[in-house]
């Protein structure tokens, strides 16, 4: 068997001659022949394009992959997972990937190291995926990432922190995601990773937790501090949020909203965990634009995109989410002098169950004749949750 996969390898790499290489190999130590595969591959690293290499530590040291030093012109992407071996930052293995022109992307999952390896390229790296690394590592090296624009951060911790964290100014992160997937005794402290950060350019933010962790939500009491003081101290203009299996109080949220002035694209995916609605009726209420009243204290007044999972649908429930997006279905222009309150352009509605017949004619003739009027809707009868395949998921998206 091995010597057949080995031959058909080698035939696809003839084959294939001078096209681009997009390689995905998991290989472990006691694998048979992986020694094999990887010298096959080596002699077409010029041809990687696209690697992600998920394999145990004597093989990242494996001389078999001297080769490949100096000799990555095409590369742009590299997804490394060490299997929770100890990596040295400093370790020979990184250098394969010193001098790689192309290179962009970046992702090191369970490296299990303390700092960062020192020879990566990066100042030339626009993307980030970093998994199960110390926030003072991640501060020292990213300083050196100036041109990052897309920055991950997975199961990140903090350890001694300091009741003064040094602050990084990084003028280049577009777009922030933090995904945990547990929380200490008081607080996420996930969150306060925040506090290590000013990014004036930021403009997506995303805060989730890991769809496959055992509990299904957790409570995020300090997100109006923390995400408002990070907010106010980046002075960015945020345009896009996204929320994701988390319960968040009420008021905190409504605060948190208060600082997104210029937030055109929302979206707030509820938990599975019973008796914890994160987007209660009264959300709603409270983000519905009177028009009697001054525009000027419309909450997400430049709200155009709206995303939400949910799992209420009672009368009371769907009743004050209909009446919220008619009320931000703004096309006639009287209505908005000297207003900056944007239209409504889509929503995407996912509820966990189905309603009974009659609450869901109620918000179905009213998404009808929002959707006739222009509206782009999206309605999934039923989320899958726990049921999704996560096999085909982009490694870049996170959840």
């Amino acid at each position: 068997m091995t010597y057949a996969i080995q031959r058909m390898l080698e035939l696809h790499l003839e084959l294939s001659k001078q096209h681009p290489l997009f390689l995905d190999l998991t290989l472990t130590n006691s694998a048979e022949g992986a020694v094999g595969v990887l010298k096959s591959l080596a002699q077409h690293c010029s041809r990687w394009e696209a690697v992600s290499f998920n394999f145990c530590r004597d093989l990242f040291y494996s001389e078999v992959l001297s080769s490949v030093s100096g000799n990555l012109p095409r590369l742009k992407s590299v997804v490394l997972c060490g299997h929770g071996y100890r990596i040295p930052n400093d370790s020979e293995g990184w250098k394969f990937f010193q001098s790689t022109p192309a290179l962009r992307r970046v992702a090191l999952t369970e490296c299990s190291a303390l700092e960062l390896p020192v020879d990566l390229p990066w100042n030339q790296l626009t993307h980030l995926r970093l998994d199960w690394w110390r926030v003072h590592s991640q501060v020292d090296r990213l300083k050196k990432a100036t041109e990052a624009r897309n920055l991950t951060l997975v199961y990140c911790y903090l350890d001694e922190e300091p009741e003064t964290p040094s602050t990084m100014v990084h003028r280049n992160i577009e777009a922030l995601t933090l995904l945990t997937a547990d929380f200490d005794d008081n607080e996420a402290s996930f969150i306060r990773i925040l506090r290590y950060f000013n990014l004036p350019n930021l403009t997506h933010l995303k805060l989730s937790t890991f769809v496959g962790s055992d509990r299904d939500s957790y409570i995020l009491k300090g997100v109006n501090s923390e995400v408002g003081s990070f907010l106010t101290r980046s002075e960015c203009n945020l345009t896009s949020l996204s929320l994701v299996n988390f319960i968040i109080p009420q008021d905190q949220l409504v605060n948190l909203f208060r600082h997104l002035p210029s937030l055109s694209a929302l979206t707030i995916h509820e938990s599975e965990e019973p008796d914890k609605d994160l987007l209660a009726s009264g959300v709603f209420n409270l983000i519905t634009v009177n028009h009697r009243k001054p525009f000027d204290s419309v909450l997400l007044p430049r709200l155009k995109e709206l995303d939400i999972r949910f799992r209420s649908v009672t009368v009371t429930y769907l009743s004050s989410l209909t009446a919220m997006l008619e009320s931000r279905w703004i096309t006639d222009i009287e209505f908005l002098p000297g207003s900056e309150v944007q239209c409504l352009t889509s929503v995407t509605l996912r509820p966990f169950i189905k309603g009974d017949k009659d609450t869901s004619a109620l918000v179905l003739e009213s998404l009808r004749a929002l959707k006739a009027a222009g509206l782009r809707v999206s309605m999934f009868p039923q989320l899958l949750g726990s049921q999704q395949s996560t096999d085909n998921v982009d490694f870049w998206s996170v959840c």
